[in-house]
């Protein structure tokens, strides 16, 4: 999903000196109009990541950050640009976000990627998303829990009761695996 900016005159992009249409964010916090990048990068075509235009940093990822009117837009000339746009910046992604890049370069990135994180919690995807993380959370804590030796409740002193704590929660985590597994198959294209 694509972060959306409030208005197209929220930023204005450095390669063209024009409003940013269709603007992507580079994981260093830059706005781009999502052809000038593209452009760019084409232009350029490399092996590794292209640098980034405004600050020379690696741009291992492109996040689109459409304004709303540019996200709701019904005009098939603009709806196709989109569309275009979306695969050129999935393409890049593929090829260089898995690049190798430094614990100080992923610290440098973190505030863009955590923003764009914390924007996409509250549309669907990002429900879904909280979801399958809750399910992996779940699924840790039952084998931590399962795998230490300290108990809430220890069995040697409650016998049954505390045998009960441990049913719980290997209980719960059958429930959240029958959840995933319903979601699945609702989802499945049969």
């Amino acid at each position: 999903m694509v972060r959306v900016r409030r208005s197209t005159s929220e930023n204005e992009c450095p390669i063209c000196m024009d409003q940013a249409k269709f603007a992507v964010e580079t994981n260093c916090g830059h706005m781009y109009c999502a052809s000038c990048i593209v452009q760019n990068w084409k232009t350029n075509f490399s092996t590794s990541p292209m640098p980034c235009p405004f600050c020379r940093q690696e741009v291992t990822l492109l996040l689109p950050c459409f304004s709303e009117g540019e996200t709701n837009t019904a005009e098939l000339s603009e709806v196709e640009e989109r569309e275009r746009i979306m695969v050129d910046v999935r393409q890049y992604n593929r090829m260089y976000s898995e690049h190798p890049r430094s614990f100080y370069g992923q610290l440098q990135d973190l505030p863009t990627i955590l923003r764009h994180i914390w924007a996409e919690l509250f549309t669907w995807r990002g429900i879904e998303m909280l979801s399958r993380f809750r399910f992996i959370i779940c699924v840790a804590t039952a084998i931590i829990y399962a795998i230490t030796p300290i108990d809430l409740i220890p069995e040697a002193f409650l016998g049954l009761l505390g045998l009960i704590d441990d049913v719980v929660v290997i209980a719960f985590l059958l429930i959240q695996v029958s959840v995933v597994y319903r979601t699945v198959v609702a989802n499945r294209d049969w």
